[in-house]
């Protein structure tokens, strides 16, 4: 009999950053979610200006690069929320091979990206493509907002209406004297 435990929280972050600025992004959504916090992690340095040029071919080529292994299982969450920075109007490689792994096993999916200036559109799809599903609630910030704070009342509004679309936790089975079960 296989006994899968339960995720923590109903709901998981997982992200991708280069920057930094996903990470914050990430950071603030599953402090309002009371969240379980999920970073997708490269093999590979993607410093510098060699570092920027390959992140970018490889958003446009569709690659699939190496990323260490992640230590939970994203499937077993009610609610996964993505989020990826845009490159060349793509979601990043990285989350591409997240997707890769375990899109498909996703419950409900929701995405949040962070970006220059546009691009989100592109992003969204790549997720709904690989995840094969409509997703929950999307988002997105420009880095500027980030920088200045000012991407903090998207990301409560947007914690709001994921908490609203949050499954709620199945009742307890009674136990044969009509009392609850202790759990």
């Amino acid at each position: 009999m296989n006994h899968r435990m339960r995720a923590e929280s109903p709901i998981l972050i997982a992200f991708y950053s280069r920057s930094g600025v996903t990470r914050q992004v990430a950071q603030a959504l599953a402090q309002a979610l009371h969240a379980d916090l999920l970073p997708i992690r490269d093999v590979r340095s993607r410093e510098g200006t060699i570092g920027y040029v390959r992140s970018a071919l490889e958003a446009t080529h569709g690659t699939l690069p190496e990323i260490a292994a992640c230590g939970r299982d994203p499937r077993e969450y009610d609610l996964v929320v993505l989020g990826t920075p845009v490159w060349a109007g793509h979601m990043a490689s990285p989350m591409r091979t997240f997707l890769h792994r375990y899109g498909a096993g996703l419950q409900r999916v929701a995405a949040f990206c962070t970006m220059s200036e546009s691009g989100a559109d592109g992003a969204f799809g790549d997720i709904r493509a690989l995840t094969g599903t409509e997703l929950e609630g999307t988002c997105s910030f420009t880095d500027r907002q980030v920088f200045g704070n000012e991407h903090l009342a998207a990301i409560a509004a947007f914690a709001s209406e994921l908490e609203g679309r949050t499954a709620p936790t199945p009742p307890r089975p009674a136990a044969p004297d009509g009392r609850h079960a202790a759990m």
